[in-house]
């Protein structure tokens, strides 16, 4: 698109023009030096070592991750499944931290 502008007043400074403009670095992506633990579409085995009852029907449950230099590496806004074998049969369920 164009850039129109739709008011009276126009700059008499020379602080925008293409001359004084500055230029900045371009940002440059970090690479993640940290192990992560997740990776997407397999099943990662994990220990619960705490559970913690809140209320009635409400419970705090801890994992370790398998090696204890790993982060979990789950991005913000996405869910992690769970998985268990309850009463012989397989329980799945999804969180959003």
């Amino acid at each position: 698109g164009e850039l129109v502008n739709s008011s009276a007043y126009t700059s008499d400074s020379n602080a925008s023009s293409p001359n004084n403009s500055v230029h900045l670095a371009p940002i440059k992506e970090i690479a993640s030096i940290r192990n992560v633990a997740l990776v997407p579409r397999e099943k990662i085995p994990c220990k619960l070592i705490k559970k913690e009852i809140l209320s009635h029907d409400v419970r705090l449950f801890r994992f370790a991750l398998p090696s204890e230099d790993q982060v979990l590496g789950l991005p913000v806004g996405k869910h992690i499944f769970l998985c268990a074998t309850v009463n012989d049969k397989l329980c799945m369920r999804a969180y959003t931290p």
